[in-house]
């Protein structure tokens, strides 16, 4: 079904001022509009948003009355046996000669458009160059128009969106700005004519591959609560161990994710069967996410349409990291927004050097790589909350993580995906997909690999003994831990403090720390984030053991150097 929709062009609308028609191919599953703000990228999906609608029904009628302007212009190519072109003026129907002069140097046997017959009628007109009386030909094309239409629905997210309580109403439908979340979620888990176990089973695990290792939930309910005289139904999570949560208390990020969950799974579930089609429009679903967090979004839609045929995903961003994430996809389709005072252009892109342009446009310095001038590689976000704890400690507070410098997580096994590349070889390397670069992503870089050691006599593997090398070749700071892992440079006390324990010996510097951390109580599960996160507040200086100091303090020399 989406393999007959390849192109959309139009012209004159809103800030899309100039004399030429704007032409998108979107004939790939996603398609990703990237440019500065108020660029015109919302209005993008606005047309995408008339492609999908009907403007023969009230509603459409109401929707296109808002959309144009005049002279405005919206050409739609299918390929339906044919060329369908939905072609639409509001103020002047194009004539024959027109269409035919936008057309001239192609070759296409079928024009349709719509055009107004009356202030609130549009039609579909079918012009043939060769026989203006193919009828049967007409009624077939229009036919085929509006059964693609009835089987497509068009979901959006909105830039402006949030989840939060709401008075029970069953016929509420999920708006673009997240309302009816909460009562689209209750229904699901409470009406007897809903699955719950797509909230509860399904939406609740794709939550979890997006969100870990940073947070893992073993549960999503609703239950209501009276405001004044007002009930209310509200949305509550659970992490392991932790007490339940409401979901409009916590940040926009994580409601970002979940609304978009919701349009994926419960949205089609609402309409079982065979041969319905979603169409996604989101807006900047990178607002409030971490860059490490925008990464896994980005990726899980990439695999979302991969494996759902029935989907067409529509994103607008400003973030630099959606470029690396889908420019080397081959379904996804990047296209650069750009505004030259009030007049507003798109282009496709695809070398390389059209991907430097959008850098340059958002204004992206080679030291601006997640908004930092230097780059701390970690195995993992636990291993972050502890080493930000000692910079913090040796330096009073002294640099600012986002802005000094920047943790980037290259997690365990992955790091055998990692090279370092001479500068000489950077230009032979941009147009390939070959292995991530640390020094090509930013030159001031520092690495912190566990040792994973279990003795004395033990080595480094291959892998981190190559990249040890190289960053010393490089002069750059490469730590590798004096015990098996990070969490060996941890003492008692601070572990004591956090959770009220009575340990009496330092861990080990072999010793894994799971089986340390039986001695809390027998039953006590050995979570990294959780109890980094508990543990970390704890740390003094007086906590610093092994060669702990003398890392932080390497380490923070680096990072005054980087910020000079």
């Amino acid at each position: 079904m989406f393999d007959k929709i390849d192109t959309i062009r139009f012209k004159n609308y809103k800030s899309f001022t100039g004399s030429a028609i704007e032409e998108m191919d979107f004939s790939k599953p996603v398609n990703v509009f990237i440019g500065k703000n108020n660029t015109g990228k919302s209005s993008i999906l606005d047309i995408i948003d008339f492609l999908y609608s009907d403007i023969n029904t009230d509603e459409g009628r109401k929707k296109l009355g808002k959309q144009v302007d005049q002279g405005t212009v919206f050409q739609f190519g299918y390929d339906l046996q044919g060329v369908l072109i939905k072609q639409v003026d509001p103020v002047e129907p194009l004539t024959k000669g027109k269409a035919l002069a936008w057309y001239e140097a192609e070759s296409y046997e079928t024009y349709s458009y719509f055009s107004r017959e009356s202030a609130n009628k549009w039609s579909p007109i079918i012009n043939n160059p060769h026989n203006e009386d193919l009828i049967e030909e007409r009624q077939r094309i229009i036919q085929d128009y509006y059964k693609l239409l009835s089987n497509i629905h068009f979901r959006r997210i909105n830039a402006d969106r949030d989840i939060v309580p709401e008075v029970e109403s069953d016929g509420a439908e999920l708006g673009f700005n997240g309302s009816g979340t909460t009562n689209l979620i209750r229904r699901f888990i409470i009406d007897a004519a809903y699955d719950e176990k797509i909230v509860e089973e399904i939406l609740l695990s794709e939550l979890n591959k997006i969100m870990g290792p940073d947070a893992q939930f073993e549960r999503i309910h609703v239950q209501q609560f009276t405001e004044g005289d007002i009930k209310k139904w509200e949305v509550y999570l659970q992490e392991k161990g932790q007490p339940r949560f409401p979901l409009s208390k916590t940040g926009s990020g994580l409601k970002t994710i979940i609304l978009m969950l919701v349009n994926l799974f419960l949205i089609p579930a609402l309409s079982p069967g065979s041969g319905q089609y979603y169409v996604y429009a989101f807006e900047e679903l990178e607002n409030n996410l971490h860059p490490a967090l925008q990464r896994r979004v980005f990726d899980y839609l990439c695999s979302y349409a991969e494996n759902h045929g029935h989907v067409r995903i529509f994103l607008t961003t400003h973030s630099p990291v959606a470029i690396n994430i889908f420019g080397k996809r081959e379904l996804a389709l990047l296209h650069h927004v750009e505004k030259d005072g009030n007049c507003s252009t798109i282009n496709s892109i695809g070398s390389y050097y059209d991907k430097l342009d959008i850098l340059e446009d958002l204004d992206i310095k080679p030291s601006d790589i997640l908004q930092s001038n230097g780059i701390i590689w970690v195995e993992g976000p636990s291993d972050r909350l502890y080493i930000k704890r000692w910079l913090d400690l040796f330096t009073d507070s002294r640099f600012v993580e986002g802005r000094d410098y920047q943790f980037l997580y290259y997690g365990g096994k992955l790091l055998s995906h990692y090279e370092l590349i001479d500068e000489e070889a950077v230009e032979s390397k941009r147009k390939t997909d070959g292995l991530i670069s640390i020094l090509k992503t930013n030159r001031n870089a520092v690495i912190v690999m566990d040792s994973d050691n279990k003795k004395l006599e033990d080595a480094i593997n291959k892998t981190k003994q190559a990249i040890k090398k190289a960053f010393a070749d490089k002069q750059y700071m490469c730590w590798v831990t004096y015990g098996k892992e990070v969490e060996n440079y941890l003492t008692a006390r601070s572990i004591n403090e956090a959770y009220n324990s009575q340990l009496t010996n330092d861990i080990g510097r072999y010793e894994i720390i799971s089986d340390y951390l039986k001695g809390i109580r027998n039953d006590f599960s050995f979570v990294k984030v959780p109890f980094a996160r508990k543990v970390a507040p704890h740390i003094t200086k007086a906590d610093f053991r092994d060669d702990l100091e003398e890392k932080i303090r390497e380490l923070a020399t680096k990072i005054k150097k980087w910020n000079e």
